[in-house]
């Protein structure tokens, strides 16, 4: 097998290009959405990690009059189209703005998400500020979302201003191009805030895509096919593409050749049939009826999921295991409106799922422990560790864990004994080092329990027992940092640093997989 660099969680275009990573050319994306008639707006939906974001990031980085992108996409199939390239190629005034991340526990934090995200954006566009066409009104707005002072209006305003800013600026009209535009609307929909966050996003779609002299053109993606009346209302010349529209079935997602091109330059083409005789896709709920187990990773819903297994029960064998992959949600309330709950449990997979080992098989009130075991061992089978968590509890077993660990670490940060550096030092270097290879509890079977009894005695009482977020962590959160999403948390992760943070972590997480700690005491007969 030869060693390709796949951009694993990376969708921004001109990062995948630059750095050498293996890239599936989809560049036939650009060419169907520019050749012949272009709607006004297009809605394309396609479900998660089908490449949304990424053809979004491509088409912005073509079209961008601010870039010179020929190298970028020199090579890929493009490039042939000579005369398309002529005409579009870095010649319009692009608008790039994506909603992910746009969510909250409360309206409140949700818009003060919103924007800071829009405060971001609007830093690439402060040559804008120079120019004195430009008027002094306009360049006040600007200055306010860049402040995050502006008024809800302004900010429900905020594509409209700047298409305009754009236009008088290159003297062309802009491009618009809006990524997961319903994530802010599903994420209010969970916490209990729909209205509020559906009058700001009918606002800001309605200003942006409708009699908006200043647009050439919009393209806008998202997950859900939410209803035309009541977020687009109003928007003319509206072409909606979804999953099964041919259109554009081959711009994202991989189709058999791409896979088949994959395994050739991974040199795996002699596992090819085999691989293929494992993979199949459907959009059928019928054809879930011959499955031995179903493993669910809908959206993160309460409702979504507990309609997917209603739907899914009534036609699956009495034999078929039921899991549903979730970071949160309560297993007895997914499968609440389920007939049969002994067949149910949860199966939770731990971010980078590709990468870190952990599975959590959760059990819920009814669960048959036949059930957990099985999908226990079928974790083992697969290259995974698995845990038992014995009954349905908020944060299952690692969150419950990690919550307590950030507790103590802001706690210690409070109280003046460490900065946050200090304490994610002792972490790396010290219990992460340490935790990698054995639990807390082993740890202290091998310090002794003694040891660690007569610390309990002085040190516990000393611990953080603070039952809400907090003192400075209350605060970083209040103020809209939340970490490496916003550029800022406890740490600063301003410009590109946020890109070499994701970039560091997923290169540590596969060097320890490589290492396969895990592993390695079951060769000195040792397992727990």
């Amino acid at each position: 097998m030869k060693d390709l660099m796949f951009p694993v969680g990376i969708s921004n275009f001109s990062e995948i290009r630059t750095k050498g990573y293996y890239y599936i050319d989809k560049t036939n994306l650009i060419a169907e959405i520019l050749d012949g008639g272009i709607p006004k707006v297009n809605l394309i939906t396609r479900p998660r990690r089908f490449g949304k974001s990424l053809g979004m990031s491509t088409l912005a980085n073509f079209l961008d009059i601010t870039k010179d992108s020929k190298q970028m996409f020199e090579g890929l199939a493009i490039s042939q189209n000579t005369e398309l390239c002529k005409k579009w190629m870095n010649q319009c005034p692009v608008v790039f703005f994506s909603f992910k991340d746009t969510d909250g526990l409360t309206f409140e934090s949700a818009y003060g998400m919103l924007c800071m995200k829009l405060a971001f954006a609007f830093q690439d566009y402060q040559f804008l500020l120079d120019d004195d066409a430009i008027s002094d009104d306009d360049k006040g707005i600007f200055k306010r979302i860049l402040g995050r002072t502006a008024s809800m209006d302004e900010t429900k305003s905020c594509f409209l201003l700047l298409t305009r800013m754009l236009e008088i600026h290159f003297k062309k009209s802009a491009v618009v191009i809006l990524d997961e535009y319903d994530v802010p609307i599903a994420k209010a929909s969970s916490n209990g805030y729909y209205s509020q966050m559906l009058d700001v996003m009918r606002a800001m779609m309605s200003t942006t895509l409708k009699d908006n002299t200043s647009l050439d053109f919009a393209v806008v993606t998202g997950c859900l096919k939410i209803a035309k009346e009541s977020i687009f209302t109003g928007t003319n010349n509206f072409v909606s593409d979804t999953i099964l529209s041919p259109r554009l079935s081959e711009s994202f997602g991989f189709t058999q050749a791409d896979v088949d091109q994959m395994l050739k330059d991974a040199g795996l083409e002699s596992q090819s049939a085999e691989i293929k005789t494992k993979l199949s896709f459907t959009g059928d709920i019928n054809d879930l009826k011959d499955c031995d187990i179903i493993v669910e990773s809908v959206l993160e819903r309460l409702d979504v999921k507990q309609d997917f297994w209603v739907k899914a029960e009534a036609v699956v064998s009495p034999d078929c295991i039921l899991a549903t992959n979730t970071s949160g949600l309560s297993i007895n309330k997914i499968f609440a409106n389920c007939k049969d709950k002994t067949r149910a449990c949860g199966m939770h997979w731990f971010n980078p799922p590709h990468i870190v080992p952990l599975i959590e098989v959760i059990n819920n009130d009814e669960t048959k422990q036949e059930i957990a075991d099985t999908v226990y061992q079928l974790s083992l089978k697969i290259g995974k560790k698995p845990i038992y968590v014995k009954k349905d509890a908020l944060g299952f077993i690692g969150n419950r864990i990690q919550a307590a660990i950030l507790r103590e670490a802001v706690y210690i940060v409070e109280q003046g004994i460490g900065d946050y550096k200090d304490v994610d030092g002792a972490m790396k270097y010290g219990l992460g080092f340490r935790y990698a290879c054995l639990g807390p509890c082993e740890v202290v079977d091998q310090g002794g329990l003694d040891v660690h009894h007569h610390i309990a005695t002085y040190l516990w009482e000393d611990l953080s027992d603070a039952k809400y977020p907090s003192g400075e962590f209350e605060a970083i959160y209040q103020a809209g940092n939340y970490g490496v999403k916003t550029g800022k948390g406890f740490y600063d992760y301003s410009g590109d640093k946020a890109d070499k943070a994701i970039e560091a972590r997923d290169a540590m997480y596969l060097a320890m997989a490589k290492c396969n700690p895990t592993g390695v005491g079951e060769e000195h007969g040792y397992e727990n």
